[in-house]
């Protein structure tokens, strides 16, 4: 039987065209911090059409946080892309909901 509806704050950074091209042109060393689905780096999840790479991070968060929190996403999609510039005001805090 399933759990019912979860919901989790997710915060990220949406994948434009010129992001794929660098997620896909990465490092293959460098794909686990976004392709195995481990919670201590990234993921990439949808929002409507859009593609997300970002942090999942439960239920809640505590605004204060979501500074560094954005600062560590920023960390680690430059190491997976060194070449692509990254900046705080692109990324958003989004509600993944699942049913299951």
């Amino acid at each position: 039987m399933g759990e019912g509806i979860q919901a989790n704050v997710f915060v990220g950074v949406v994948i434009e065209q010129k992001l794929q091209e660098a997620l896909d042109a990465c490092d293959p060393y460098n794909e686990r911090f976004f392709r195995r689905k481990d919670p201590q780096y990234l993921m990439v999840s949808k929002s409507g059409e859009k593609n997300i790479i970002g942090k999942r991070l439960g239920r809640t968060v505590d605004v204060a946080d979501l500074d560094n929190i954005v600062l560590n996403i920023i960390s680690i999609l430059k190491k997976i892309c060194p070449d692509f510039s990254f900046s705080k005001e692109q990324f958003s805090v989004f509600t993944e909901i699942s049913i299951g």
